[in-house]
């Protein structure tokens, strides 16, 4: 079955950290197994404006070339639109930060199978 991911910047991030804490380790080898599966057509992975603003945000220049290597592979962007910042704000009544709502809203519109963050 073709899946369709969607990962945030978070997660993005996590095959590059630092993995001496076992839970990094665990989560980094988890995406980087993802990243695997969607690299070979296997499954595929979505992006988002969500993602493009918030790496825009990142100071570590050599986390973020890589992470813009993986956005390569992704064969779906979602934009942000009007129905998309209203059901962020939705979610963030809810109790989600801001990042999260508009993650969680674009893989909501983009009918993501698998959503991370």
């Amino acid at each position: 079955m073709m899946y369709k991911m969607y990962l945030d910047v978070c997660c993005l991030n996590r095959p590059f950290d630092d993995w001496t804490q076992e839970r990094v380790r665990l989560e980094g080898d988890s995406i980087s197994q993802i990243i695997k599966r969607i690299s070979t057509g296997e499954w595929q992975l979505i992006t988002s404006d969500a993602i493009a603003v918030e790496l825009e945000k990142m100071r570590n220049m050599e986390k973020k070339e890589r992470i813009l290597k993986i956005i390569e592979l992704a064969t779906i962007r979602q934009e942000i639109d009007e129905n998309i910042d209203r059901r962020s704000q939705e979610l963030e009544n809810l109790g989600f930060g801001l990042y999260d709502s508009f993650h969680l809203a674009c893989a909501e519109a983009a009918q993501a199978d698998i959503s991370i963050y």
